[in-house]
């Protein structure tokens, strides 16, 4: 699903945006199996494919099956797992002789901020570089390819850029930032944020009413200018910018953030309580907004200790994390929990702040990981 400017191939640039659903006029045709097709390609390792990919003769899907290990999610041994992946890779044969679905090869700037931010967390989680460097390489396409002066565009095509972006490109472009640069502590990501922010302030901001318009000010073929924090088959740009502004707050400790953050959660969020269940992108935003769990690294990022209070962080099981790490000499605005917070000893050190206060310093992987499960108050 990737894409290069016309003319180059076998390069990596960014995401292409989707596959048809159809082929030869059916509805998943390409993907979709029967038993019958799965014993005749199989043979004698049909039973067990069947037993843990789900294939039935009534199928899972509309009379056909979609395979998948849903309920044999466990391990199952080197032998059978072998004999598993040597199935899928005869079914895959069989399958790329099938017609294949319309690739739809246009480059979105939202969808790539969307799979370049889950791509970087996967990367991180699996540790696998090759994806992290996908996901970098997209980061960089968007912003050179798809970008005129300060400003996006929406979709790349066949070497040519067009359409002004919108809301989302730059909500969800900012957010993949902010992941890249919580995981690779490479400052120009979170200059990039906070660069999307003032920009959005500038032209997409309602100043009469708060909330972000979904098309610039500027933006000359509209009709009207939404504006919504309603989730769809998207999350919307509202919501996810409520999310980047979180996340700049507790990072750099710059109230205008928040003071932004709150302007938006107050002038979007809806009037009757039960219609929150349908935004919740912008309540994951307010949750993060006011229970962030942040944990500041204070150290150079090329020492091992650090690089293992960093990684120790990064796994912890908290929706609402937020790393950064920091160079001894950095000084933090006073509003920041961890201003004039040092080393120790000149050891890499990690502090956990919870409502704008900090926890002791924390030198040791064990104890970070304590402190990071401990229930939060």
């Amino acid at each position: 699903m990737k894409n290069g400017p016309a003319g180059e191939t076998g390069k990596t640039y960014a995401f292409a945006a989707a596959f048809d659903a159809d082929s030869e006029g059916e509805e998943g045709k390409f993907c979709v199996w029967s038993e019958t097709e799965i014993d005749q390609i199989l043979g004698q390792a049909s039973a067990e494919f069947k037993a843990i990919y789900d294939v039935t003769d009534s199928g899972n899907w509309d009379g056909h099956t979609i395979l998948n290990r849903s309920s044999q999610m466990d391990y199952l041994g080197d032998a059978r797992e072998t004999a598993l992946r040597e199935s899928r890779e005869k079914l895959f044969e069989a399958r790329e002789k099938r017609i294949q679905p319309m690739r739809d090869d246009k480059v979105l700037a939202d969808w790539n901020g969307m799979i370049i931010a889950a791509m970087a967390k996967a990367a991180f989680l699996f540790e696998q570089p090759t994806w992290m460097n996908e996901a970098e390489t997209a980061y960089q396409f968007v912003q050179s390819h798809m970008r005129n002066g300060e400003r996006l565009y929406h979709a790349w095509c066949a070497g040519t850029a067009d359409h002004p972006a919108t809301l989302d490109d730059y909500a969800n472009m900012a957010r993949a930032a902010l992941i890249l640069y919580e995981i690779t502590t490479e400052a120009s990501y979170l200059d990039d944020a906070r660069k999307t922010v003032d920009l959005l302030d500038s032209h997409y901001w309602d100043n009469q009413a708060g909330g972000y318009f979904l098309s610039a000010d500027d933006t000359e073929d509209t009709i009207v200018r939404p504006k919504t924090a309603l989730d769809n088959a998207v999350p919307p740009g509202n919501g996810t910018i409520c999310e980047v502004l979180a996340r700049l707050f507790h990072i750099t400790g710059t109230t205008a953030y928040e003071t932004r953050a709150s302007a938006l959660i107050r002038a979007l969020t809806p009037t009757d309580p039960r219609a929150s269940l349908n935004h919740p992108t912008l309540m994951c935003g307010f949750e993060l907004l006011s229970n962030a769990t942040q944990v500041v690294l204070i150290g150079n990022f090329t020492d091992p200790d650090l690089k293992a209070l960093h990684k120790c962080a990064l796994l912890a099981p908290d929706p609402n994390l937020i790393v950064s790490v920091r160079s001894p000499d950095e000084v933090l605005p006073a509003d920041h929990p961890a201003a004039g917070k040092t080393q120790v000893n000149g050891a890499a050190t990690a502090f956990v702040c919870r409502a704008m206060t900090c926890g002791l310093p924390i030198t040791g992987e064990a104890d970070l990981k304590a402190a990071l499960v401990r229930q939060r108050p």
